[in-house]
């Protein structure tokens, strides 16, 4: 119910979310989602181009709530840059690690649980520039690094380390007592 009543539009109209950047992402994430389907998911909400009148003009994709993601299909193998969340279950936090990290990428890990001491697990374990628990937004502060790791991002953004990213560290050791 609340994917369905997110509500799309115009950033000058202060919608919940905005179109995705261009046409060819649009057709990107529709063809995940195709993907999915044809590998067992389904819909429970969501799936399609939005088709309100007003959102002609844009690349809208409907809020997505996909279901039934098979392992190992693209849904789980890929950054969809999307609106799409997939539904995938697991027997336990080994697996759910495991799942986790059996991609190539790793740049955003959400972790919902009332349990801490599991969070500091799969924050420990997971393969992943950042672990959000019991959050997921893009908020943030300069001050915090962002990026990913494997094939995930172009480095690190933000806080010291992207400053590190523009230098190079040399070692220059001289005896000055022989010779």
């Amino acid at each position: 119910k609340r994917i369905g009543a997110i509500r799309l539009g115009r950033g000058l109209d202060n919608p919940d979310m905005g179109p995705v950047v261009s046409e060819r992402q649009m057709h990107r994430v529709l063809g995940y989602i195709t993907a999915g389907s044809r590998d067992g998911a389904t819909a429970v909400t969501g799936g399609a181009r939005a088709q309100a009148a007003e959102l002609a003009a844009g690349y809208f994709i409907e809020p997505t709530l996909l279901d039934h993601v098979e392992r190992g299909s693209v849904l789980e193998q890929e950054e969809i840059f999307g609106p799409v969340l997939t539904v995938t279950t697991f027997e336990s936090l080994d697996e759910a690690i495991a799942i986790a990290n059996g991609t190539p990428y790793g740049l955003v890990t959400g972790v919902w649980t009332k349990d801490l001491s599991k969070a500091m697990t799969v924050a420990t374990a997971v393969k992943s520039g950042q672990v959000r628990v019991n959050g997921y937004s893009v908020e943030g502060s300069i001050g915090l690094p962002f990026g990913g790791y494997k094939r995930s991002g172009f480095g690190r953004e933000q806080g010291v380390e992207a400053l590190a990213s523009y230098t190079q560290i040399k070692n220059v050791m001289i005896n000055y007592g022989s010779g």
